[in-house]
Parts: C-alpha cells; structure tokens; sequence
C-alpha cells in the first residue's frame, strides 16, 4: 500500500456564509493554502435554497448573499496569483432546485455533488438504492464536476430499525456499485471525505472504496474545510486517513488535476446542455404540490370553486408561517452577546424572511388568478385542472425558452380543445379553434417574438380571471362577515 500520499489541492472548502464553519475570513484559508504547498484552492459553500422556500441559516447561505460570495472569491484570486483560487458551490439535486442549479452554475468554475438527503423520501430499508438513483440522476446531469462524501448514505443506518437494517444492509452493496459505476462511465470523481473521517463517521468506508477500486472509478481526497486548520493539517490527515480505509489500487485523479480542464475530457457539457434545456423551475413543482394537496382534501365534483376559496384562505397562513420563522431566529440567536458578524446575519435572515413570504404570496395568488380562468375556459378534470394550472405557473415564470415554448403549444392546445368542447356543447353544430390568430408554429416566428402569441392569451385570460376574481373575493368576504 503507497506510503506518504500527497494532493496539492482541495476543492471542498466551505465559508462562514454557510453559518456552521465559524466566522474566519476567506483570506485566512487562502493564507493556509498557501503556506502548506497548496497549488489550488476551491470554495464551495453550500448552495442557498431558492427564494420562494425559506432559507437553512445553519447550513447555507442565504439567496442574497450569492453575488458577494462569488465577488470575494473572485477578488482572492487576483490578489494571489501563485495559487489557483477557484470558486463553486456544494449542492444537492432535485428537480425542485434544477433551474436554480443551472443558473449558479452559470456564474461560477465548478459544482459538486453533495446528495446530504433524497427530497421527500423515506428513511427505510429501501434508502440506498434511492439515494443512489439520486446521485446517478445527479451525475447524469452534466451539473457536477465531483461527488462528495458519496458515501454519507451509510449514516441513515443509525436511524432505523433492526428490521429495517437488515434491509438496509442487502440494498447497500447494489447501491455502491451503481454509484461506482456510474462514476466511472461518466469520468467523475468520488471523494475520500477527510471530515469524516476525522469525525468518526459512517464515511469514508472501506466497503465503499474497495468497490472503486474493483470498478476503477476515479477518486480523490477532499478536507471538506470548515476552518483554516482543517487546510493545515489537511496532507497528514490524508495519510492517516488512507490507512485506516486500507484500500489498494484506487485511481486517484493526477495531482494536476482541475475541474474546469478536466471536464472538457468528458461528456460532461454536452449532458448539461441537454439537461437544462429540460429544467423546470422550483415554482412548477411547488404548484403542483400546492394544488394536489387542496384536491386531495376535496371530495365534491365541483372542485374549482373550493380550491380558489382554499388559495385566498392560504395567505394568512402564509403569513402565520413567516412568523414561525422569525420566531425560530429569535430563539437561536442570542441579539445580547452578538457581535457585529452575527447582527449582519441575522438582519440578512430576517430580510430573507420577508422575501420569501412575499415570493410565496406572490405566487399563491397566481395559482388564484389561474385557477379562475380554469373555471372560465370550462376545466372539469381534477388531472386536466392541476396540469393547466401548473403549466401556467411555469409559463409565467420559467427563464427556460426551450420549457416557454413547449408550453405555449401545450397550453394552447389545452384551451383549444376546451373551446371546441364548449362550442359544441351550446349545439352549434361544429366545433370552434380560438379567435386569437396569432397561435401561430414556432417555426413561424423569430426568436423575439416566438411567445407572443400565447402571451396576448394569457394577458386577455388573466384580465377576465381578475374581473371574475374579484366578484368572487367580494363575494367570499360578504359571506365571513
């Protein structure tokens, strides 16, 4: 087994804009990097949620610290110029944070994959072939340029059962190997995670690592830094790391290595291309959620009007949430013995409060609006109902051009049909496509006016939804006096 391994790199550190790596300056990392021999440097802060869900301030930053975070970096790397300073984000993936995730990918060198969770999945027998499916759907993506603590999943164990254990314990290998191998299959690399190691965790496993080397996924060490020391003492650890895993063979990634390089070897960009042509906001998926949950509590036929009542009911509950929010802050920071670090960020927490309340009203009464011109344009499948209203939302809201184009064809036909099936049902003997000429093909029209059409649809929609909206607003207050 190789003896005194050395990695002049690292591209897993995290800041103090992620709330749980202490309060050091960015600087002071550099500065260690430095002088511990260090060739590159990349930081990775955990990725902040979307603005519409409200932020995790112990464990990333917020939204609105984005631009600064890079602009710091980016300053560093200019300043030290014997060093490769680069910048990136630390990110799980869903489809809930897909568009978010391409535009941060935008702006920065590189992501990493770090999957800390599956999105709405049970913690079960059956979870490591879930978070592995996760992580290939990642991988798949052309978002990531390395998978970090691949192997965190082993920790979900502790949580369970001995039954469910059991079950755990058969899933577990089949879940390595599609992880090992799609590692492979798409050259991107699997860290050693020293933190924890350092930490007495669950990961790094040998178990795990000894299936890397059996498949010949690449590998690296990564010191998941949350203090300038963890950087300092990063080469020794690296060692005392490798032994206690006690795998030969691995193939580790040359000391060279860079992310930005490397991926151009790889099929990587073209994978992400196609990926984001496909990437639906966070908004869509949180419709969805929204309205199938009031339909799941409906049982009368005629739905539309219990769920336009339930939206207007929501915003005060919104409201109610909000201050649940606020609340929690209070009771986590202690204003009395804050220093100057720890007021800037709260008051950046409770600013993000505000924002996100506002973006969910925001968008509740949009579901509102749409749900109303789903009752005028006559809609009576809950299915039909949901997938009108949903692919409005993201109509309205998507920077995708590829997604705003699919949907005007899909919305438009939607509305079609429900004209002609009204025309005919007044007895008029033949059906009836839209009045509005310009539904036009997409291949009719330049790419500045390519949505135009459905655009005056929507904006002639909308103003008779809010008409009718409003009677029924008045209507709904009269009743609760």
């Amino acid at each position: 087994m190789e003896k005194n391994i050395k990695q002049p790199f690292n591209f897993h550190t995290h800041t103090n804009r992620c709330g749980h790596a202490g309060e050091y300056d960015n600087e002071e990392y550099v500065l260690e990097a430095r002088k511990n021999g260090f060739t590159s440097l990349g930081f990775s802060c955990h990725v902040p949620r979307d603005l519409i869900e409200y932020q995790d301030y112990k464990s990333r930053m917020n939204i609105s610290e984005v631009g600064d975070y890079i602009v710091d970096i980016r300053k560093l790397k200019e300043k030290y110029t014997d060093i490769d300073i680069k910048v990136g984000f630390e990110a799980e993936y869903s489809k809930y944070n897909s568009e978010l995730l391409c535009s941060l990918k935008d702006e920065v060198d590189y992501l990493v994959l770090g999957q800390h969770e599956v999105r709405n999945a049970a913690i079960d027998g059956s979870y490591p072939l879930k978070y592995a499916d996760s992580v290939c759907e990642a991988m798949d993506s052309g978002l990531f340029d390395i998978v970090v603590h691949p192997d965190i999943f082993l920790m979900a164990r502790n949580k369970m059962s001995d039954e469910e254990k059991a079950i755990f314990d058969k899933n577990k290998t089949e879940a390595i190997r599609k992880i090992c191998y799609k590692s492979k299959e798409l050259n991107i690399p699997l860290e050693i995670n020293i933190r924890g190691f350092i930490r007495d965790k669950a990961y790094p496993s040998s178990e795990f690592f000894k299936m890397c080397s059996l498949i010949g996924s690449p590998v690296m060490f990564g010191c998941d830094a949350h203090s300038p020391s963890d950087i300092q003492r990063y080469q020794s650890d690296i060692n005392n790391c490798y032994e206690k895993i006690g795998v030969d063979n691995l193939n580790f990634v040359l000391n060279s290595y860079d992310p930005v390089n490397y991926r151009k070897n790889t099929n990587l960009d073209k994978l992400y291309s196609e990926f984001r042509r496909k990437a639906y906001s966070i908004k869509y998926y949180m419709a969805r959620d929204i309205i199938n949950s009031i339909l799941q509590g409906i049982e009368e036929e005629r739905f539309v009007d219990k769920v336009i009542t339930t939206l207007y009911d929501r915003e005060k509950l919104l409201e109610e949430e909000a201050l649940k929010e606020k609340d929690k802050v209070k009771r986590d920071f202690d204003i009395n013995i804050a220093n100057y670090f720890t007021i800037k960020r709260i008051k950046t927490i409770l600013d993000g409060i505000g924002a996100t309340l506002a973006e969910k009203k925001r968008l509740n009464k949009e579901l509102a609006e749409i749900a109303v011109s789903a009752k005028e344009y006559g809609i009576a499948s809950r299915e039909e109902f949901a997938d009108f209203v949903c692919k409005f939302v993201e109509y309205k809201n998507t920077k995708n051009s590829y997604i705003k184009a699919s949907l005007d064809n899909d919305i438009s036909a939607l509305i079609t049909m429900y004209e002609e099936a009204k025309n005919s049902g007044n007895g008029k003997g033949e059906s009836r496509k839209l009045a509005n000429p310009l539904f036009k093909s997409i291949e009719d029209k330049n790419d500045e006016d390519v949505f135009n059409g459905f655009t005056n649809i929507a904006i002639i929609g909308l103003i008779v939804s809010f008409i009718i909206g409003f009677g029924i607003g008045i209507a709904y207050m009269l009743i609760h006096i």
